[in-house]
């Protein structure tokens, strides 16, 4: 399960709005592993990548530019 931080349930919304999440399933079903994360990005936000964990984890910044997802871990 991945939650998308002002997503309305079926799209919209002020937060993340471009994500792929069947590219993720597409990629778990060719390589048979279940994805741990996703790249998520935002129009609101323009040029803010977001990191987005699968449940239970969440996106822990580590250092690094905040609006790059490579700043984040998933823990």
């Amino acid at each position: 399960m991945f939650a998308l931080p002002g997503l309305n349930h079926c799209g919209g919304g002020n937060g993340i709005d471009d994500v792929d999440p069947l590219g993720a399933l597409e990629a778990w079903h060719e390589k048979g592993e279940a994805p741990k994360s996703m790249l998520a990005k935002s129009k609101t936000y323009a040029g803010k990548e977001f990191l987005v964990c699968a449940y239970p984890k969440v996106a822990t910044y580590v250092g690094g530019d905040t609006s790059k997802a490579s700043s984040f871990v998933c823990k």
